[in-house]
């Protein structure tokens, strides 16, 4: 299971609850891969992509994928 919590570069502004969003999704999914990502900001993403990149890989060894430049 992967969760990927987006907008995380407004979290601050909106009163997002970082610890208790993460602990509820502990509970709910205990070994989801959790990703932290902005797409505005390109925050995460790198580690992101490089989840999908292994995932790709191990599906079919010889696929390749280039997500291109994260925006920063």
């Amino acid at each position: 299971q992967v969760v990927v919590v987006n907008k995380m570069d407004i979290a601050p502004a909106v009163g997002f609850a970082r610890d208790t969003a993460l602990h509820n999704i502990r509970r709910a999914a205990p070994h989801a891969v959790i990703f932290e990502v902005s797409a505005r900001t390109g925050e995460g993403m790198d580690a992101w992509y490089r989840y999908l990149q292994e995932r790709l890989r191990a599906l079919s060894p010889n696929a390749s994928w280039d997500p291109g430049p994260a925006r920063a």
